[in-house]
């Protein structure tokens, strides 16, 4: 089964030999992709951030962090696949874990890319009809959710990953290109990618915002401590995680994990983008 949909992943270090038996994941949403298509018995460790499936997951060995991992012990557990990302897990540490063993290096920039990501994970660890049938259900519930936004307002975000400094995420991010898939539309500046560094009066200072919103990963938001408001101005609860910002904007306060976990969560984080949309534009309407 194929999709259609174009990969963004490359593999490093020397060939890979069939199916993994032994599999080391540095990344959280791969850790939990992996138990989705029941290969878990082929997992030796994982991070100490892969934390779910909440209630499994803790049984396997945690080596070290994403930025931070236990090489020694990762040599030692002589896996035959390590799973990694390129935002998640250091340049240095993906170069020499590849000197020895077969890295699978995943970078999808949004939800498009899922499908055939769901794919390739399938035939690396030879689950491939659960992997299928994850990758039909994303590609799903993908088109469905773009059909759904097609007509109506797009709302404008900033979205929030980190404070002091100021972080956020710029268009060539897979949560920025979920939303959008959601009926959303990034009020940054096209030239600000990734996770550009802003001070507090460049955020103020973009046009025409519908809402500012706050994750809960990796800096963990805390609404309306953490709002970004002008010098003097002040906030207003209006409904569950929502605040009234000035210049009439709204804010909220969001489970960053839907929005950014791929390709376990993706099918959810599409879910939770459209309502999110929908929300928002419920209380604009008053």
């Amino acid at each position: 089964m194929s999709t259609g949909y174009p990969t963004k992943t490359e593999w490093l270090g020397p060939p890979r030999q069939g199916p993994a038996r032994r599999i080391v994941s540095l990344v959280p949403s791969l850790t939990e992709a992996v138990f989705y298509l029941h290969a878990q018995d082929r997992l030796v460790a994982r991070t100490e951030w892969c934390v779910r499936p909440r209630g499994e997951v803790e049984a396997w060995e945690a080596v070290g962090g994403t930025k931070n991992p236990d090489m020694a012990r990762i040599a030692e557990l002589q896996p035959d696949v390590i799973l990694a990302n390129r935002e998640e897990n250091l340049k240095k540490h993906i170069e020499r874990l590849a000197e020895t063993t077969p890295v699978w290096l995943t970078d999808p920039v949004g939800p498009e890319d899922v499908p055939a990501l769901w794919e390739e994970l399938g035939v690396i660890t030879g689950e491939t009809d659960a992997a299928n049938r994850l990758a039909r259900e994303t590609a799903d519930e993908l088109e469905n959710t773009k059909s759904a936004a097609a007509s109506g307002p797009r709302p404008s975000f900033v979205y929030f990953v980190w404070k002091d400094p100021w972080m956020v995420a710029g268009h060539a991010t897979y949560i920025s290109n979920l939303l959008v898939a959601a009926g959303w539309a990034n009020a940054l500046a096209p030239e600000h990618t990734r996770f550009p560094k802003l001070d507090a009066d460049e955020v103020l200072a973009i046009p025409d915002v519908d809402a500012y919103i706050y994750s809960s990963e990796p800096y963990n938001f805390e609404l309306p401590r953490d709002l970004l408001l002008p010098d003097s101005a002040a906030s207003s609860k209006v409904a569950d995680d929502w605040y009234a910002v000035p210049s009439g904007r709204l804010a909220v306060f969001v489970d960053a994990e839907p929005l950014s976990w791929y390709p376990s969560l993706t099918v959810e984080g599409l879910k939770n983008a459209a309502r999110l949309r929908e929300r928002l534009l419920e209380l604009q309407r008053g």
